[in-house]
């Protein structure tokens, strides 16, 4: 009899558990890949819709442009001008009377983003040696974007970075040489690029971590577009000129149009 009572309880313990559902473990759905040195997090900080518009005004007396002697290369002073000076000093008359706008100017912000990693652009920053030139003389670019170099001059060049927060690199070009690409692994402003053969020959790359950045035309204008609302240091630099930096707010939607100023 004992036996049998004991076979009763199993009996109806086990029943009791048949009218319950298992349930299976919480699943987990990862919000944000970790992020990896070679692949960043898949989620980083949004744009915007603010924009910072403005001018870069140069006062000082201005250097007037020299002449470049390309005698040294035959194939240069085929493909100059009849006149060929250098591109280190563009101006252009500004609004206001008796003010000069300048060109060749990189544009950034330099502080107030959120942090990073933004989405670097899969096209390619292109730079040309033609007219035994770089252009564009100063160009801006992403750190990890491609930069294609190309030679659309019928003569030998070669192209010699001077980082000076990275790896250098110094490739010769011949005639109908294949695109050469490079990337930079720092953030530098400016990096000079210089061809050694034609000593005349020089470039300028701002290479920052977010896509917010202008170069600006003769006209000295500028156009940082999609910014997050927020404060910002909006940095200029010129080649050979005192960099600058101006504070501005800008809130979702507005646009705001700022002056910055350079000097010798």
């Amino acid at each position: 009899m004992r036996s049998a009572s004991v076979v009763g309880v199993a009996m109806l313990m086990l029943c009791a558990g048949c009218g319950k559902k298992e349930v299976p473990p919480a699943r987990t759905t990862a919000q944000n890949p970790v992020a990896t040195t070679s692949r960043p997090a898949a989620s980083g900080p949004r744009t915007g819709t603010a924009r910072v518009t403005g001018k870069v005004i140069f006062k000082g007396r201005p250097r007037p442009a020299k002449k470049i002697d390309m005698s040294a290369d035959a194939h240069c002073v085929v493909l100059s001008d009849a006149v060929r000076v250098d591109e280190k000093f563009i101006y252009a008359a500004g609004e206001a009377e008796g003010t000069l706008t300048i060109g060749n100017v990189f544009v950034w912000i330099k502080e107030g983003l959120p942090a990073g990693p933004y989405a670097v652009p899969e096209e390619s920053v292109i730079l040309d040696q033609r007219g035994c030139r770089y252009v564009p003389r100063v160009l801006g670019i992403m750190v990890g974007q491609k930069l294609q170099i190309v030679n659309s001059d019928p003569t030998m060049h070669n192209v010699h970075s001077l980082a000076k927060n990275g790896r250098q690199f110094n490739n010769g070009m011949a005639k109908g040489s294949p695109p050469l690409v490079k990337t930079f692994q720092n953030p530098e402003v400016l990096l000079k690029i210089k061809c050694d053969a034609h000593p005349w020959m020089s470039g300028y790359a701002g290479v920052v971590e977010h896509p917010f950045f202008a170069v600006t035309g003769a006209d000295g204008g500028f156009a940082l577009e999609n910014l997050p609302a927020g404060t910002y240091e909006v940095a200029a630099m010129h080649e050979l000129l005192n960099g600058s930096v101006r504070t501005v707010t800008v809130g979702d939607g507005e646009s705001v149009e700022i002056e910055v100023v350079l000097t010798k």
